[in-house]
């Protein structure tokens, strides 16, 4: 398929000191185009992040993990890790074949977007924009961004423990009062 660029100003300032202009490039959909290619044998930190929460529940996890089980087979992924996230997603993966991340990608956050809004009622998208794709270089980053996956959903629930702690501390002492 094939898609037509539009050169788009996004921000334009003309303050006397620092003159500037921002150009994107969107295709027809007004999604911003990748520039880079993503190549073969290589490993990603894949990620992106919805407008609202996109796991409202188990079964939307469950649902997601399906079909990146159904996905990675179909275009050639090997998936290293993830994390699901109530708003994002993070993956390590490797691409193995040419241009099966984008694809991947491309079904996989069209078909949940697709059951999202059937399921909650909703219409429009569900993702702020494309994914976001960082290459793994070094080892540091390997073992970084491991690390960063393995404990993203684990500093969340502790947030959130920890929140509903001091909630429920402060509301007992004012109860006391």
């Amino acid at each position: 398929m094939r898609f037509f660029l539009e050169k788009i100003i996004v921000f334009e300032s003309f303050l006397k000191d620092r003159p500037f202009k921002i150009t994107a490039y969107f295709d027809k959909q007004f999604m911003p185009i990748r520039k880079e290619e993503l190549s073969n044998d290589q490993m990603y930190h894949v990620y992106n992040k919805g407008l609202c929460d996109i796991f409202r529940g188990n079964n939307d996890c469950r649902k997601f993990i399906l079909n990146i089980k159904k996905y990675s087979k179909k275009f050639g992924i090997r998936i290293i890790s993830y994390a699901l996230m109530s708003n994002h997603f993070h993956f390590l993966l490797m691409q193995e074949i040419d241009d099966s991340t984008k694809n991947f990608m491309t079904k996989l956050q069209q078909s949940h977007a697709m059951y999202f809004n059937m399921k909650y009622c909703r219409k429009g998208p569900l993702f702020i924009s494309r994914f976001k794709a960082k290459a793994v270089t070094t080892e540091e980053y390997y073992v970084e961004i491991r690390r960063y996956i393995a404990n993203n959903p684990l500093e969340k629930i502790l947030q959130v423990a920890t929140r509903e702690n001091s909630l429920i501390n402060s509301s007992v002492v004012e109860s006391r009062t």
